[in-house]
């Protein structure tokens, strides 16, 4: 006679490979060989905890237990055996909860539970319920990750669930070796003493012999420093470029989350697409211990990312790997490929860094493409450009308004558009905040957007102590943020703090190398400072390094040149600058003739003659000008208009070594705009 169901509280484990389907379709044979080692390695495991495998399913194993913490026990040991494997790596996942027993039959909602809880798990981790968590938190030593509230398929309630870290099964792994070892010494040493003596002979021997591997990792030193290369795009369709630069600069992202892990941001690592340069050249180049470098494909709503890792003095391969998903879930992907390099580098994620690298958010198709598309035209950095990539993410947030990057990138743009187009500042930078603000309320831990914030408050709202706050907020959810410590560097040169202003340009610079921005705000970080021998140096470098940047041109013209008495150095850069820019034949011949006839105050006095009839974008500039001119009444005019027009350059003004003279200076007039400016110590 059947059985009659007997109803159970049980521990339920689920298993799963990595990686084994597309293992399949590459060698069937391989696969199922493996799929014969990974059986017989787990089942001790699940047998000595008093567990009992119901079925395997596939690449997969269903097993009972009574205990949840013999569940969890059985758990690590069966990922510390695995870890050892080279080609075999599982997901587990466990929950406690009524089952229904029917002769070999075991099903209910605790079996459909944890057949959902497998696959949140990383590679080599595990994933526990709530329930599991109760039972084990007082009676086992294990670092759990809180994972919040999640929603899973077929199942009426969001469930509580925790991580157990690959890092965790690793140490914990040691320490059982460790003990193990403080066991067995006494009993040993002497024979150890011995063989030890025997390895050392074989190993001196032997020494050119040795092959690479973790000998060699040690050997060559850490890896703290990275650098990903340009995505190679083998999707067979140019139009999609934009695609793979944008996966570049995506994983660049979800790389810099990891804090003790220094990468190098998107500007220099693009100018290495399409170089023919030696990896170690490049390494050298952009100082980084390693490089990732690899490829990737974007067809029939999924994307394929091959990568590997070689360090930098070597040129040895240390890792490759290749992953697989729908384009919806590529958030999770980015997180995946982290934390295999975190892994392989022997770096040692914080729970909130192992939060940070599982998402569990699948993107909208359609908007995760227009943000594409606008991160694409927003590194152009032209006017129109920008332009663009403001229509592209108001694209991508019509279509999710919960696309917290994409408010950042509307943020950015907004900031920008005043100062590359001329936009009246009222209508960027209020614009600009509020993006930030709402892209901080779908997810408070985007250092971008405080970041954001932070810039226009000090470019236009003059709220230093506010912006200040911001700043910090921003760099520390946002450490590898490049471009914010350059941004946080300018407002301390603005506000007269020249010593910190250097310590935050540097980290900038370290980030990013190759930046001709970064490079630019360096050498008037010095300048401001009053270091000329360094200023000269810099300027000298920047022009030879970037000689068609005519930011760096005019500058080295207007702020140092002119101001140390060097006039017909500064008189020829201001014609090269005019000429870099491309700016009408007419201003470029009247430049000419009055660079002969008068000199450098001839160059600018047809610059003020030129400028307010075609471009009145910046007017801080028309005030810079008459200053250089010696009207000062005309400067201060111009003045009190960028005032009232919240000019971004005004913030330029205050502590301005340009602005020397201390009659100017004194004047009411000039002292009234930064009583109104609120700058600090003012």
């Amino acid at each position: 006679m059947p059985s009659e169901p007997k109803r159970k509280l049980a521990a339920i484990m689920f298993t799963d490979m990595v990686g084994y389907t597309s293992l399949m379709q590459k060698d069937e044979g391989k696969a199922r060989k493996l799929i014969e080692r990974h059986r017989d390695l787990m089942k001790p495991h699940i047998d000595k905890h008093g567990g009992e495998i119901i079925q395997y399913v596939g690449d997969g194993t269903f097993c009972r237990f009574d205990s949840a913490i013999e569940a969890v026990n059985a758990a690590l040991e069966i990922q510390h055996v695995f870890l050892l494997e080279d080609d075999m790596s599982l997901r587990i996942g466990i929950h406690v909860g009524d089952v229904v027993i029917k002769g070999d039959e075991v099903y209910g909602d605790g079996v459909n539970v944890a057949s959902r809880l497998e696959p949140l798990a990383e590679a080599g981790g595990i994933c526990l319920s709530g329930e599991v968590y109760t039972q084990i938190k007082n009676h086992l030593d294990i670092d759990l990750v809180a994972g919040g509230s999640k929603e899973l398929k077929n199942v009426k309630d969001p469930i509580d669930i925790y991580f157990v870290s690959v890092s965790t099964v690793e140490k914990r792994s040691v320490s059982e070796e460790t003990q193990k070892s403080e066991k067995s010494f006494s009993r040993k040493y002497v024979y150890a003493g011995a063989s030890l003596m025997v390895l050392l002979l074989v190993a001196v021997w032997n020494l050119p012999f040795f092959s690479s591997g973790d000998m060699a990792l040690e050997a060559s030193g850490e890896i703290r420093s990275i650098a990903v290369l340009p995505l190679d795009n083998l999707s067979n369709d140019p139009q999609l470029e934009y695609f793979s630069d944008g996966m570049t600069e995506a994983l660049i992202s979800t790389l810099a989350q990891i804090r003790s892990l220094k990468v190098i941001s998107r500007t220099s690592v693009m100018q290495y697409k399409g170089v023919r340069k030696s990896l170690p050249e490049i390494a050298k180049e952009l100082n980084v211990d390693a490089i990732l470098e690899g490829s990737v494909m974007h067809a029939g709503g999924e994307v394929r990312i091959t990568v590997q890792l070689i360090r930098a003095s070597t040129d040895e391969h240390l890792w490759a790997n290749d992953y697989t998903d729908k384009l919806e879930n590529v958030l999770s992907l980015q997180g995946r490929i982290a934390k295999a390099i975190a892994k392989e580098i022997k770096l040692t994620l914080s729970p909130e860094e192992e939060l940070k690298l599982s998402p569990d958010k699948k993107i909208n198709v359609e908007a995760h493409e227009a943000f594409l598309r606008g991160k694409h035209f927003w590194n152009k950095r032209t006017g129109d450009d920008i332009k663009k990539a403001l229509k592209y993410f108001e694209e991508a947030v019509n279509i999710d308004p919960l696309y917290a990057l994409a408010h950042v990138g509307i943020a950015e743009s907004y900031l920008l558009l005043h100062q590359y187009v001329g936009t009246p500042s009222s209508e960027t930078y209020p614009r600009g905040r509020a993006a930030a603000l709402k892209a901080l309320e779908i997810d408070p831990n985007l250092g971008e957007a405080h970041i954001a914030i932070a810039y226009a408050l000090t470019e236009h709202f003059w709220d230093w102590a506010a912006a200040e706050t911001e700043y910090k907020n921003g760099l520390e959810l946002s450490p590898n943020y490049a471009t914010g410590h350059q941004w946080y560097a300018e407002y301390l040169v603005y506000t007269g703090r020249f010593d910190e202003a250097k310590i935050e340009i540097k980290l900038a610079r370290e980030l990013d190398p190759l930046s001709k921005v970064i490079s630019q705000i360096e050498a008037f970080t010095y300048e401001w400072s009053g270091d000329i021998e360094t200023t000269r140096r810099l300027y000298d470098k920047n022009i030879e390094l970037y000689p068609e940047f005519g930011g760096i041109v005019a500058n080295a013209a207007y702020f140092f040149y002119w101001s140390v008495g060097e006039e017909e150095k500064a008189s020829e850069l201001l014609l090269k600058a005019i000429e870099i820019g491309k700016s009408p034949d007419e201003l470029i011949n009247a430049t000419k003739q009055a660079a002969k006839q008068s000199g450098f105050k001839g160059i600018i006095k047809v610059w003020n003659d030129f400028i307010p009839v075609q471009a009145l974008g910046n007017v801080n500039f028309i005030a810079r000008n008459y200053y250089l001119l010696g009207e000062y009444d005309k400067s201060l005019d111009w003045l009190e208009l960028a005032m009232e027009k919240r000019d971004f350059g005004m913030i330029l003004v205050y502590h301005n070594p340009l602005y020397s003279d201390p009659v100017f200076r004194s004047n009411p007039r000039f002292q009234a705009i930064f009583e109104k400016m609120n700058f600090p110590n003012n």
